[in-house]
């Protein structure tokens, strides 16, 4: 190892034993994400203790350093510095769930591996105005008892975000947690979360949620990007600056389902334009919202599919928005979401202003936890 290597290398006795880098303004490397496995003997302090420390630089370090617990641990915040790689994934390319979980190993998890769990729990999305004017997309899904991570992603060049997903999404669950988080191998998969994130809202007041329905397929294309259904909420998050733009980049993907874990996604923005893209037969189908706002659950929109409970859990909430005129506070959103959004399981629920880029988060009754991200439509 030269001088130069040598010099970014600093023993953290607090981490877990692992190698980390000096600060990295310090760092010359161009690149936001770099993970190295370095075999090292530590020598006289530590006599015939051989490890494999992992050596970050940049973004993704600064990431793992960011992971906390928050309110009474239902709730893990992240800020991802190094942004979603998904531009690097989509270079790639991943035909199948198996080969994202490759890409995320190999690229993210230093060759460990991951994978990634059926999505399928029940939920509920829809749009309303709080007493200010304010654009609101209320989603929940029925969960498990693992904590709800919530991501706010600043690097990588893509629009700033703040997005939900499931800690169980990335192999944790309530009796694997980490004590702490930090630079270490408990932390790692946190680094996948961008990429597979269920809901969320970005700078120019676009928000979009995945939601599981019985059936979807996508005809393959020649020319179009293909990328796994788990990834596209990260692709309107990251590109999107309109509904009109997200629905367009949805239409130029070749999108692949998993065996048991199919999705529409709804999108809306701070017009208060609202939609949900659907995928049936080979066929991509895009529903409008009509009126002041759009409901979706777990069935499809573009035929009217009566799929369980889904079409009496949105004609609830439908006759709760017109009793209201559409306008509902806080409080009366998350007990909405509630008494809708199905009986599979503990709730997370999530409110997103998408005039304000404020992101309230809920899981079961306990207390809401708040993320900010600053706006610029």
């Amino acid at each position: 190892m030269g001088r130069a290597r040598d010099e970014l290398l600093k023993y953290d006795s607090e981490a877990n034993g692992v190698f980390m880098p000096p600060p990295p303004k310090k760092l010359r490397s161009t690149s936001s994400t770099l993970l190295r496995v370095v075999g090292l003997s530590l020598g006289a302090a530590v006599v015939g203790l051989s490890v494999a420390a992992a050596v970050l630089f940049g973004g993704d370090a600064l990431t793992l350093r960011s992971i906390e617990y928050a309110e009474e641990h239902s709730v893990v915040a992240v800020q991802s510095k190094g942004g979603s790689h998904l531009e690097s994934l989509m270079e790639a390319g991943a035909g199948s769930e198996e080969e994202l979980e490759s890409f995320i190993s190999k690229n993210l998890l230093l060759e460990n591996e991951i994978d990634i769990p059926a999505y399928t729990e029940d939920g509920i999305v829809f749009t309303a105005k709080n007493s200010k004017g304010d654009i609101l997309m209320c989603r929940t899904v029925c969960r498990g008892e693992s904590p709800a991570v919530v991501l706010e992603n600043r690097g990588g060049g893509a629009y700033k975000s703040a997005a939900v997903l499931d800690m169980a999404m990335l192999g944790y669950n309530a009796d694997s947690l980490p004590d702490s988080f930090g630079i270490n191998r408990e932390s790692l998969p946190m680094l996948a979360a961008p990429l597979l994130s269920f809901d969320g809202i970005n700078e120019k007041g676009v928000a979009a949620a995945a939601l599981t329905v019985n059936t979807s397929e996508c005809a393959e294309e020649e020319g179009k990007t293909t990328l796994c259904a788990s990834s596209l909420v990260r692709l309107v998050l990251d590109k999107a600056a309109s509904a009109e733009e997200a629905v367009k980049l949805l239409s130029d993907c070749n999108v692949v389902f998993a065996e048991d874990s199919f999705i529409h996604i709804f999108i809306a923005d701070s017009t208060g334009t609202a939609c949900v893209v659907e995928w049936d037969s080979g066929e991509m189908h895009v529903v409008p919202g009509s009126g002041q706002w759009l409901i979706a659950a777990n069935r499809m929109l573009w035929n009217d599919a009566a799929v369980g409970d889904s079409r009496v859990r949105e004609y609830k909430v439908q006759a709760e928005l017109e009793a209201m005129g559409g306008v509902l506070s806080e409080q009366a959103a998350f007990e909405l979401l509630a008494s809708a959004g199905g009986t599979s399981g503990t709730h997370c629920s999530v409110i997103y202003n998408l005039t304000t880029g404020e992101v309230n988060v809920r899981v079961g009754e306990g207390d809401t936890y708040t993320a900010q991200i600053e706006m610029k439509n």
